[in-house]
């Protein structure tokens, strides 16, 4: 097998292809270290059967190449490694199409094992920063009535939190609704802090389990 290993830096690069042929001997790794030239892959053949996305720094959190990596090569598992461990930046990964979503602060061995079940195949994003963050909604939502939550939002609020239930990036809602970047910016946290929230996932909790109630 050849796996595509997408890391910003060299030395960590060659630590995922360690990883990567401890657990498959005969695996060849074609390693890229910046952007421009990950972009450019995408525009030769997919000719690979695995794909690793570190995430390890800002410029890095690039969902639109992940998303290009996932629609380029079809039926192949695209993994994203992470220092983050975030639940906002799990689910646009997952929104994009990835087949994993990796926490590097994993033992090891766990690591070893998630790698080894994303070769075969499956899938990991780990669900429990999503019942977390979900039990803090549910809390919300139980001590105030949707009534009261969501009767607080503009008109144009609530048009912004529908499309950020649906998985939209800022960007993505930005070109739904016809506005700047800096106005969605703007609604978004106005929405956050109307439903007393912290992040855009447990906003989107407390828009479900408020459309379950009516």
């Amino acid at each position: 097998m050849r796996a595509l290993v997408i890391d910003p830096s060299p030395e960590l690069a060659e630590a995922d292809a360690r990883l990567l042929t401890s657990i498959e001997r005969s695996m060849q790794i074609e390693a890229i270290s910046d952007l421009p030239t990950a972009w450019q892959r995408t525009q030769r053949p997919a000719d690979v059967g695995f794909v690793v996305f570190a995430i390890r720094s800002g410029p890095f959190r690039c969902y639109s190449l992940i998303e290009t990596l996932c629609h380029w090569a079809i039926g192949v598992p695209v993994v994203v490694l992470s220092l983050s461990d975030s639940p906002e930046e799990m689910l646009e990964v997952r929104r994009c199409g990835a087949a994993g979503y990796v926490p590097l602060n994993l033992r090891r061995d766990v690591l070893t094992n998630v790698l080894r079940i994303l070769l075969m195949g499956g899938e990991y994003f780990p669900v429990w920063r999503y019942l977390r963050d979900l039990g803090e909604a549910l809390d919300i939502v139980s001590s105030r009535s949707a009534e009261q939550v969501f009767g607080q939002l503009t008109p144009r609020q609530r048009e912004v939190l529908e499309h950020l239930a649906q998985g939209l990036s800022n960007k993505q809602i930005a070109l739904a609704l016809r506005m700047s970047s800096g106005t969605t910016r703007t609604h978004v946290a106005a929405v956050l802090r109307v439903l007393g929230v912290r992040t855009r996932l447990q906003a989107t909790k407390l828009y479900f389990e408020a459309a379950q109630k009516h």
